[in-house]
């Protein structure tokens, strides 16, 4: 999942509703293509330590491009 700007409300809720899942075996991996907005940082934070399911990843230049999100996931499945 990719998060830039979205209201802290919708985020914990997409959020939750995927850690929710009654399939529990996945790797969910969310991309922050906006490190500067610490908020959402520290919201993936402390998701990242409450479930070991859940993986960030800090696009620090703002490429925000498919093929970025493409090497996010080929890395997160390689490893």
């Amino acid at each position: 999942m990719s998060v830039y700007n979205e209201p802290m409300g919708w985020l914990k809720g997409s959020i939750e509703s995927m850690l929710g899942q009654t399939f529990g075996d996945f790797e969910f991996i969310i991309v922050n293509d906006n490190p500067d907005r610490g908020d959402i940082g520290d919201l993936l934070d402390q998701y990242k330590n409450a479930d070991s399911r859940t993986f960030d990843y800090y696009d620090e230049k703002f490429l925000n491009t498919l093929w970025q999100k493409h090497q996010t996931t080929k890395t997160q499945m390689c490893t």
